[in-house]
């Protein structure tokens, strides 16, 4: 049987949560990762073989993260949607292999869909890396682009939602006047953003603390909690 050992009882702030600080959980986890797919134990014997089941370790940190970004009751930055409905996913699908091992239904290793959710909560936390604009100057003067063009990429629009033809030459006479790299979103970055809220307006209510409110349950007991969780969340 999967070893099942207390969990420890984790301090999660009712502040809101930023990326950068699940971005820190994220990768105190990857370490954890890493050390169980060096390492060759814990060994468990499951349907007739000897299985490497997920590590106590790694479960931890696995249950920090989910509960680090459970927002019930709490703001969430922007930043930090994206990342949160991946592990919304994958906190069902952790839940759902956790009852299975259990009861020897599921290997100690840990689910396809677990591990496929999984990849999904790492690719969620991919920086968004899109390219900046080349300078208006270079534009104008050296490629010859129409400055109709340039306003659009710049994502410059005036009141009439048209290019804004003054912001472009301001900003070809005086670089910097309008643009600052450190603090410029471009168009495709607003849009993008635009499909995460989108994503998190249709996201069927908040995510409750979970893993850190159980405490020195047994396993039977455990996966009753886990199918009432599971029903609650209504969304997968």
């Amino acid at each position: 049987m999967l070893p099942w050992n207390p969990w420890s009882t984790l301090d999660v702030s009712t502040a809101k949560i930023y990326l950068k600080e699940l971005s820190d959980q994220f990768k105190r986890t990857q370490k954890a990762l890493q050390a169980w797919s060096q390492a060759d134990t814990p060994n468990i014997a499951f349907d007739g073989i000897v299985v490497k089941g997920i590590s106590e370790s790694l479960r931890l940190e696995w249950q920090r993260l989910i509960d680090a970004s459970a927002d019930d009751g709490r703001e969430v930055e922007d930043k930090a949607k994206r990342v949160v409905m991946a592990l919304d996913d994958f906190a069902l699908k952790f839940a759902r292999w956790m009852r299975a091992a259990a009861v020897q239904a599921d290997s100690p290793r840990g689910s396809v869909a677990m591990w496929e959710a999984w990849e999904r909560v790492e690719s969620a936390f991919m920086p968004v890396n899109l390219s900046l604009p080349k300078p208006v100057k270079y534009l104008v003067a050296v490629a010859n682009a129409p400055r109709e063009q340039i306003s659009r990429e710049y994502g410059w629009i005036d009141e009439r939602c048209e290019p804004d033809l003054v912001k472009v030459q301001e900003e070809y006479e005086t670089p910097g006047k309008h643009f600052d790299k450190e603090t410029w979103t471009g168009p495709a970055l607003k849009s993008y953003y635009a499909n995460i809220n989108r994503q998190w307006s249709e996201r069927i209510g908040s995510r409750k603390l979970f893993f850190s409110t159980l405490n020195e349950l047994n396993p039977k007991l455990t996966a009753t909690l886990r199918i009432a969780w599971e029903q609650n969340t209504n969304r997968h």
